[in-house]
């Protein structure tokens, strides 16, 4: 796995929480993928951000392995990196870094 352009499709606050928003993002040939982010970066419906799905092992994190996590109740199975110019499902790279 590495890191993918996705599209937000949805993007909610979190319930009882000031910090944390839900994400869902969508690109060609790949299952939607829920991301419980905080605000660091804040994307609305339409944006395209680097996306890495569980499995991945991010080289630019320390070799920090994606998993999946429960975030308020809320399955999280990836991690939003930041924005980028990509088309929806380029492949990144498992050594990007926004």
């Amino acid at each position: 796995m590495s890191v993918i352009a996705m599209k937000v499709t949805t993007a909610e606050d979190v319930e009882g929480s000031k910090n944390l928003r839900v994400y869902t993002f969508e690109a060609p040939d790949q299952e939607p993928v829920t991301v419980v982010a905080n605000r660091t970066n804040v994307y609305e419906v339409g944006d395209v951000a680097a996306i890495a799905k569980v499995g991945s092992v991010l080289s630019a994190f320390d070799d920090l392995e994606i998993t999946k996590r429960k975030v308020f109740g809320i399955e999280s199975s990836g991690m939003a990196i930041g924005h980028v110019e990509e088309e929806p499902g380029t492949e990144l790279g498992d050594d990007f870094s926004a």
